[in-house]
């Protein structure tokens, strides 16, 4: 019996299209996919970072995305280049949707310094202080279809002790106490 391609594996698989056409930076869930209280009919929504994006129109990113997207889901994509995305990521609703987001863009090589194993470092939080804004960390580790998260701290360099071990919405995170 042949099992039916899951959302996740549809999702990963086109991820590694568009890094393999793109050199995409980032593929971001987000939404009820992301949220894990996506519907039956619910559409898929993406932000989709690349470099290739500069200098075209929103319909003709959108084109380059959608051709590569095989699956019965509607797909919603924003396609950024880097800098745009940089821009648009300090707005307070875009902070909002980035915190629960998954990036699901293939690991680019990097090594997390908190395991060694190779991994996607991402900003996950972003918690203001004193009028500062701190981002949060994070390496994704992919392993079966499933992500694994390290928390690295507010900065590279700094001393991280374990603190504790959370499962929660299907993801395993690892957090760890500065």
């Amino acid at each position: 019996m042949v099992r039916a391609e899951s959302l996740n594996d549809r999702l990963r698989r086109f991820a590694a299209r568009l890094h393999s056409e793109f050199g995409v930076e980032h593929v971001l869930v987000f939404g009820s996919t992301a949220r894990g209280g996506r519907l039956k009919d619910s559409d898929v929504d993406l932000i989709i970072v690349s470099d290739s994006f500069a200098g075209l129109s929103v319909p003709e990113r959108q084109g380059m995305v959608q051709r590569f997207w095989d699956g019965p889901e509607e797909l919603q994509a924003l396609t950024y280049t880097p800098d745009e995305f940089n821009e648009i990521s300090k707005r307070s609703t875009a902070q909002q949707i980035l915190s629960y987001a998954l990036d699901i863009a293939p690991p680019k090589g990097s090594i997390c310094p908190r395991c060694g194993r190779a991994g996607s470092p991402q900003i996950k939080k972003i918690k203001k202080r004193s009028g500062k804004n701190y981002p949060y960390l994070y390496y994704a580790h992919y392993k079966n279809g499933r992500v694994e998260w390290c928390y690295i701290g507010r900065e590279y360099n700094i001393d991280i002790k374990p603190n504790k071990s959370v499962e929660g919405e299907g993801k395993r995170r690892k957090e760890f106490k500065a």
